[in-house]
Order: C-alpha cells, then sequence, then structure tokens
C-alpha cells in the first residue's frame, strides 16, 4: 500500500477539543468516543440503538454517525458544504435533512429525485455513507489547519473522486490553512495524482518486517516522470505476489 503526504505546517498545530488522533494499523482521525449509529425512524428490528447494533454488527464508522450528525446539527454551514458535494457525487440526490425522533434521537434522511419519501442513511449506498463520514473531518482539517490522517482514502469511492479530494488539499481556495493530508491507499489508479515527493511505498521483506521508502529516493526517477507505468513495471516496488 501507499501513504501519501501533502505540504508540511508552516504554523503550531491545535486540534479541537473534540478530535484526536488514533494511531495504529488503521489510523484515522476521530471525533469523540465512540456512539451508536442514530436511525430512529425506518430502522429494522435488528437495530438497537442503546448498543449501536445495526444488522447484527457493531458500527465501525469513524467518525460515529452520531457524532457526524451533531456536528452538522450544530453548524449549518457544515452540513450546507457536505450537501453539496454529496450532491455532486450521487446525482439522484436533491438534500439532506436531520429528524429528531419523538425519543429524542437525531436521524439523517436523503431526499432523491423521482422518490416520494426521504432515504435513511443507513439504506444509502456504501459510496454516500463513506463522504458523510469522511467530509467532516475534511473540513475540520480545512477549517483549522489540522492533519487529517485517513485509511484508505478510495474505499467505496470512485478513484476519480479520491483523487479530487487530494486536489483539495493542494489548492489554496479549498486548504487556505495549509492542512497535511496523510492517507493509505491500495488503489494505484491515484499514483498519477501524485509527485514522487507524496508517495511512500510500504511493504514487507522475507523476514515478515515492513519497511517504508519514498519514491524520491528511487534512482533515476524523474519529477515529472508518471508514477503509475513506473509501479506496475516494478520500479518502485511494493508489488504484491501470491503463490
Amino acid at each position: 500500500s501507499s501513504l501519501i503526504s501533502h505540504p508540511c505546517f508552516r504554523r503550531p498545530v491545535r486540534f479541537p477539543a473534540d478530535f484526536h488522533l488514533a494511531a495504529g494499523p488503521s489510523a484515522t482521525f476521530r471525533a469523540g468516543a465512540t456512539e451508536a449509529t442514530s436511525l430512529e425512524s425506518q430502522q429494522p428490528e435488528a437495530y438497537q440503538p442503546e448498543a449501536g447494533v445495526y444488522g447484527g454488527r457493531r458500527e465501525v464508522s469513524n467518525p460515529p454517525t452520531r457524532t457526524v450528525t451533531r456536528m452538522l446539527k450544530d453548524d449549518p454551514r457544515l452540513k450546507d458544504w457536505i450537501e453539496k458535494y454529496i450532491r455532486s457525487s450521487d446525482l439522484g440526490i436533491r438534500d439532506m435533512s436531520i429528524i429528531t425522533g419523538d425519543t429524542g434521537e437525531d436521524s439523517v434522511f436523503f431526499n432523491h429525485h423521482g422518490l416520494d419519501l426521504p432515504v435513511g442513511l443507513y439504506a444509502e449506498s456504501s459510496g454516500t455513507k463513506r463522504l458523510f463520514h469522511l467530509l467532516p473531518q475534511i473540513r475540520t482539517a480545512f477549517d483549522g489547519g489540522v492533519p487529517v490522517a485517513l485509511d484508505e482514502v478510495e474505499g467505496d469511492l470512485h478513484v476519480d473522486v479520491a483523487g479530487e479530494i487530494l486536489g483539495w488539499f493542494r489548492s489554496r481556495d479549498t486548504n487556505p490553512h495549509d492542512a497535511q493530508l496523510l492517507v493509505s491507499s491500495h488503489n494505484v489508479g491515484l499514483l498519477d495524482d501524485l509527485e514522487k515527493e507524496e508517495l511512500f511505498i510500504v511493504e514487507k521483506d522475507a523476514g515478515g518486517a515492513t519497511r517504508v521508502h519514498g519514491a524520491q529516493d528511487v534512482r533515476g526517477l524523474r519529477r515529472d516522470t508518471r508514477l503509475y507505468p513506473k509501479y506496475r513495471a516494478g520500479v518502485l516496488g511494493g508489488i504484491p505476489k501470491i503463490g
């Protein structure tokens, strides 16, 4: 897999009080403590909000759905920003709403063109749910100039959408405070969106030890070279072998 690094900070980093970076095999940008998904209405019987279980599975979204929902409810500008990009990625979505049920739980619904009833977040596509949890982390990074670490950034997303997100961090228009992005990815389609200084290859040697090397350390690799063909040719390393 590859680790992608974007422009470094030019000033001290300050995190919002309820955010922290989580280290480990899947380092991601976390918000608050683990909470249950909020699906107040349209919920199957298998959903147990007090246990954070839906369909027999405990929620693994990060940050949790309830945390994101609360953020959007407290910050209408954040909600409008996220709604804008979700609409752009899914042309069937008209808008997003947060509805408070009889028990006081907030639930997220999407209104679709051609549908009379809104669709709950839990019933949306994997890509829409991924953006719902991913975009608040990115916007928080942009607003505060703080780092964001995303594991498998392209998960459930088209490679062009992931590439566009990388481009946001390079643009002064979307990233005026020089927030830094660290991501891991197995999608080699992203390689041509990078410069060699931004790419690090992670691989294991014959002894099982994990090693990391930067593409900029590969001898003879020009700065204007397309990285994807070089990777496929084995120049950069990191080619998996089965059998």
